[in-house]
């Protein structure tokens, strides 16, 4: 057999033998296949469970501690020098008056203008709110809870959520998170004259305080009444007791002075309500329902603040914050949107849509000194800035 021979005959056995042992895995793998089939029905194969990876839980992030530190030209500042921010002749009652749209501020002593700088307010993310506010904390340096304890000096709070004038960076154009930044000089300078409770006003423009020449109207006393010849006095609320009487024959009995009842009240009707309602000291006195002309329709925001006269009497100046409603109404846009419906052009003619009944009119005129503050809006006293504790807070959309 030569060479070729063998080698065809051995290819063939290889065939032959890859043949035979298929056939051999083949018959095996059937019988198996059956024999695990009848094993099956007296005691089935359970599924194989696959286990989840396991995967290592992250760490978790270490708990950042708040930055508390007080930098040391705040722990002890010297508030009795001044830059003469106020002159000395200033009497009060101070309003402060911020306009977003100049982005500067203005100090007023009752009336007149007596100090100003540019500020920066809040940027369009973060907008600084509109409307009458004031100052309800004050603390030399305090640490933002809202952004990264982010430092703010000279820090006079104007709402709990967050809005505040302090110390910062200006730059004359809107750059904060909704806070009023002052110049730091400035912001110093302000800290040490203004007290808890002055009003704050923030408007898109640049308002004034303007004397009103008629606003006894509102707190007239009402004539006398008599009752079976006797004279009873008109000043008490309707419904409300008289307060005992202190006196012991022909002596007066002594008695400590209320500082609180000293302070100045803060008047707020409220449209929406339909109610007048009084504070004094940051706590309420009284809540009474008056009547208001037209109570569906938009009333504006209007804030009066009394001032000492001569004579010892009492005058008034008038302060009005437009809302994007009256700001529509004024060009004139189409009929059934939201400024067809008529708001009051100024605070004298909100004023003579209030009618406040005879004895709360009466009682008013007896507590409204020089530094009360009365406020007419649209905005409700139950707005959650306006909590007990706070002076009211009128909103302005």
């Amino acid at each position: 057999m030569d060479k070729s021979q063998r080698t065809r005959t051995a290819v063939l056995i290889n065939g032959v033998s890859a043949l035979v042992a298929g056939a051999a895995i083949g018959l095996a793998s059937v019988e198996t296949a059956s024999a695990q089939s009848f094993w099956d029905l007296f005691a089935p194969r359970q599924p194989v469970q696959r286990l989840a990876p396991v995967r290592p839980e992250p760490a978790a992030k270490p708990r950042r501690a708040r930055n508390l530190s007080v930098p040391a030209r705040y722990k002890n500042p010297d508030l009795s020098k001044s830059n003469g921010l106020l002159p000395a002749s200033a009497q009060g009652p101070i309003t402060i008056v911020v306009s977003t749209d100049r982005q500067h501020l203005t100090v007023y002593d009752g009336d007149k203008a007596v100090s100003d700088t540019v500020v920066s307010t809040g940027r369009a993310d973060h907008p600084t709110p509109y409307g009458v506010f004031s100052v309800i904390e004050k603390q030399v340096f305090h640490r933002s809870t809202l952004y990264d304890d982010a430092p703010m000096p000279y820090m006079q709070r104007l709402t709990w959520s967050g809005v505040a004038l302090h110390e910062g960076h200006v730059t004359g154009r809107p750059a904060s998170h909704g806070c009023i930044r002052l110049p730091a000089a400035y912001a110093k300078d302000l800290y040490r004259f203004t007290k808890r409770g002055v009003r704050v006003v923030i408007s898109r423009e640049d308002v004034k305080p303007i004397p009103l020449t008629d606003f006894a109207s509102v707190f007239q006393a009402p004539p006398r009444r008599y009752v079976m010849g006797e004279a009873v006095e008109a000043a008490r609320t309707p419904g409300e007791i008289e307060g005992p009487n202190n006196s012991v024959g022909h002596y007066q009995v002594k008695t400590k002075v209320d500082l609180a009842a000293k302070m100045p009240i803060s008047v707020l009707v409220n449209r929406k309500a339909g109610k007048l309602y009084v504070r004094r000291n940051f706590r309420p006195l009284f809540e009474v329902p008056i009547e208001i002309d037209h109570p569906n329709r938009p009333i504006g925001a209007h804030m009066f603040v009394a001032q000492a006269a001569e004579e010892g009497r009492t005058s008034w100046s008038s302060l009005s914050i437009a809302s994007r409603t009256r700001e529509a109404m004024l060009r004139g846009n189409k009929a059934g949107d939201v400024a067809s419906i008529p708001v009051a052009p100024n605070a004298e003619d909100a004023l003579r849509r209030i009618h406040i009944a005879p004895g709360v009119a009466a009682r008013l005129a007896a507590i409204a000194g020089p530094g009360a503050v009365f406020i007419i809006s649209d905005e409700g006293a139950r707005n959650k800035e306006s909590w007990d504790g706070t002076n009211f807070i009128a909103l302005v959309d």
